[in-house]
Parts: C-alpha cells; structure tokens; sequence
C-alpha cells in the first residue's frame, strides 16, 4: 500500500489504511489504541480491487473495483485511488 522511508512512512503516512495501523501501535505518548476497523480479508480468496478495501476507512467504490495503480508522491509510492489526479478513474 505504501513504499518510501520507513520514518516517513510511520510519522506522516499517505494511505489511510496505513494511517489505521499507525494509529493501532501502542505508544509511550497516547494511552489508547484503535485497531483498524471492518473485515480482515480473507488471505485464500483476496477481496476484488484494493486489497486493503474492507478495512480502509476512506474505501470509495473504485476500491472495491480496481486494483489501484502505484503513484509516485515525491520521495514515496503509495497505492491508492484517492492520489489519482489523471481523472481517469475518479469516483466522485
């Protein structure tokens, strides 16, 4: 979903479904976790589209559709629709 540095990666993630692993590590600076929410897919029969779909938060249609494109964001690649600026496959 996201390849670039791994600090970051960590510190300033692109994807949100890396956000919500982000956000689910214990930390020394917030008391509560938030595991990342909806459906962990099946590793056997993986889901159509963005394989990371049915735990994204921000999924739109095309996720469930299209398997995303790998799009250069300066120093990172990120996997993901909401970063497709071409307009070919927007889901507005």
């Amino acid at each position: 979903m996201e390849i670039g540095n791994s600090d970051k990666v960590l510190n300033d993630p692109a994807h949100p479904y890396t956000r919500s692993l982000v956000e689910s590590l214990p930390s020394l600076q917030r008391k509560e976790v938030k595991p990342p929410e909806g459906e962990v897919p099946s590793l056997i029969n993986l889901p159509k589209g963005c394989r990371f779909n049915p735990r994204c938060p921000m999924a739109i249609s095309i996720c469930r559709e299209k398997e995303p494109p790998l799009i250069e964001m300066g120093d990172r690649k990120v996997a993901c629709w909401l970063y497709q600026t071409d307009g070919k496959e927007n889901d507005s």
